[in-house]
């Protein structure tokens, strides 16, 4: 589990951090969160679900439909496809809000193998006069940018599911001779879109909804990525498919993993 404290001088002072081209820690994470900031990027690159958990839906992008498992990452552990979510690319930083305030602070996963000393090949944390460096600065704009986006995303995801457009997705993929099924992922019922009322359809626009409603429904094509993924990630290892269970199921353990 990430242990994330607050960069400051007197810790970070004379760390380095290394650069994140080694992807390991993911080859077994199938989904990981999105924000609606990165959507157009997602759904050409991958396909968007939601996962219910107590009753509230989280947006997410399907890196494979087998839990433990990453097709997006390749037997050397290097990325496979052409865009990385803002979660993978803000690893191993995160923010956290100030108590009282509206503002964000860095914090960073303190267990994390990227940090090294100062003698080592990196990039430090803070320059010589004792100031965060560019990259630092950068980081924290970033990832509150994301943070933010977050936030809008949740709402959005509230009056869809307010609407009632969220719906279990029926999905079973092909294994061996026969098929299995996927289950606790959800879509948008286009059906059920197409079927608000004007006032209805109006609430979704100003939350913001529908370009995450768009987004899910044009990503589903991007599940032949995923076709591809497999038949490449099989060239490459030459290895004997997983065994599977009898249901293939998604739930919110498996997405607390990747927070």
């Amino acid at each position: 589990m990430p242990k994330y404290v607050v960069i400051s001088r007197e810790h970070y002072g004379a760390k380095k951090l290394r650069p994140h081209v080694n992807f390991a820690y993911l080859a077994r994470e199938a989904l990981v969160p999105i924000v609606s900031a990165e959507l157009q990027a997602v759904a050409l690159s991958m396909p968007i679900g939601f996962v219910e958990q107590s009753g509230r839906y989280t947006l997410v992008a399907l890196m494979s439909f087998i839990p433990g498992r990453n097709l997006f990452v390749g037997p050397d552990n290097q990325w496979l496809g052409k865009y990385i979510p803002a979660m993978i690319r803000g690893n191993p930083f995160r923010v956290l809000r100030q108590e009282g305030s509206d503002d964000f602070v860095l914090a960073i996963d303190e267990d994390s193998p990227l940090i090294v000393d100062a003698n080592e090949t990196g990039e430090a944390f803070y320059d010589e006069e004792g100031k965060p460096t560019a990259s630092v600065k950068a980081m924290l704009t970033f990832l509150t940018g994301v943070e933010r986006s977050r936030t809008a995303t949740d709402l959005a995801l509230a009056a869809l599911a307010k609407a009632r457009v969220i719906c279990p997705w029926d999905i079973r993929i092909k294994m061996g001779d026969g098929e299995k099924p996927v289950t606790g992922l959800h879509r948008i019922d286009e059906v059920a879109l197409n079927g608000l009322s004007d006032d209805q359809f109006s609430q979704l626009r100003k939350a913001a909804a529908l370009p995450i409603a768009y987004a899910q429904l044009i990503s589903i094509g991007q599940t032949t990525v995923l076709e591809r993924l497999v038949i490449l990630q099989e060239n490459l290892q030459k290895a004997q498919k997983p065994t599977l269970p009898e249901q293939i199921v998604f739930d919110g353990d498996t997405l607390n993993k990747v927070r």
